[in-house]
């Protein structure tokens, strides 16, 4: 059970990272040309000039692999990384390994496991409880760090933004912008309860000022 409970925080970060990484080059698309803040990416979302083949490459590297290497593509990518992902490098290096063992080889030693001249049984890798919490607090901690590094630097308020542009297509675009500010208060309120009626006005004429 513990080992699987490494398994499941693994794959999750992955997850994690792969998505805010993909939402961070669709709002700065300027990184993927070294030239970062220099295109506006609502201009790609609304013209689907930037479809997601075009940097899926960036989401497998930040993704896939020993984490020194993940680590230099996404500082390469994004100009820097923030300092608690940089500080535990190692330890993610030991969850990836042992969930690698536990995925693909139900806990044992892969290459060992491969060598079809070995007649006993392999051991099995064990876990202790406090390890397996303190490498969930590392991978939450790093989480939101990366979190809020992309969120500063690169993602702003892109993620709403987004989210009016799924939900424009379903709006009257005959009632005034007020009715469709509103209706996207409604509907995004549900993530955001905070969301004030001004802010909402305002990013529904920035988007819909874009041609």
């Amino acid at each position: 059970t513990l080992l699987n409970v490494v398994v499941a925080m693994s794959s999750n970060l992955e997850t994690y990272i792969g998505a805010v990484v993909s939402l961070a080059i669709e709002s700065n698309p300027g990184t993927l040309l070294g030239a970062s803040k220099t295109i506006d990416g609502t201009i790609l979302l609304k013209s689907h000039l930037l479809p997601k083949d075009k940097y899926a490459e960036h989401i497998e590297k930040c993704t896939r692999g020993a984490w020194d290497m993940r680590l230099s593509h996404f500082k390469g990518l994004f100009g820097g990384a923030p300092a608690k992902f940089e500080a535990e490098i190692s330890t993610l290096e030991k969850i990836r390994k042992l969930r690698n063992k536990v995925s693909h080889a139900f806990g044992r030693d892969i290459e060992s496991s491969r060598n079809f001249q070995i007649k006993e049984t392999l051991p099995i890798e064990t876990i202790s409880f406090d390890r397996v919490i303190r490498y969930l607090n590392v991978v939450y901690d790093i989480a939101r760090s990366i979190d809020s590094y992309l969120l500063e630097h690169h993602i702003g308020e892109f993620q709403t933004i987004l989210a009016y542009h799924h939900l424009q297509p379903s709006l009257d675009m005959n009632k005034h912008r007020s009715e469709r500010a509103m209706a996207f208060k409604k509907y995004y309120g549900a993530i955001d309860q905070n969301i004030s009626k001004s802010f909402c006005k305002e990013l529904v004429d920035y988007y819909e000022s874009i041609k």
